[in-house]
């Protein structure tokens, strides 16, 4: 068995371009998020979700880190990879912003 100290991260991102009703399949980014995994040494949870808020929805995508005891990280270092992929995703995603939800606070990448 195999131990490390808890901390997670979850990035919440939309798949609605700009403010358009355009929605982007989320292919290029699961295939970009593997890639980056199999290259970093790094645990993710991806998981397709449905977000609802004042006058709208959109589906997304939530991607969770853990500091996984086989790639086990500093806390510094999941925020880095957190924010990373985050504001990857953005841009691959044509989002105007993406939360990244720590567990003492949540940041917002890209315009308010």
């Amino acid at each position: 068995m195999k131990t490390a100290q808890t901390f997670v991260a979850t990035i919440y991102c939309g798949s609605r371009v700009g403010y358009s009703e355009t929605i982007l399949p989320f292919d290029s980014a699961l295939e970009w998020i593997q890639d980056h995994c199999n290259r970093v040494g790094l645990c993710v949870i991806v998981v397709h979700c449905q977000f609802f808020y004042t006058n709208g929805k959109e589906p997304g995508i939530v991607v969770t880190l853990i500091n996984d005891p086989r790639f086990e990280a500093t806390f510094e270092k999941i925020r880095e990879q957190a924010l990373n992929i985050g504001e990857h995703l953005r841009g691959l995603m044509q989002q105007h912003r993406v939360s990244v939800v720590f567990p003492d606070e949540t940041v917002t990448l890209g315009s308010n």
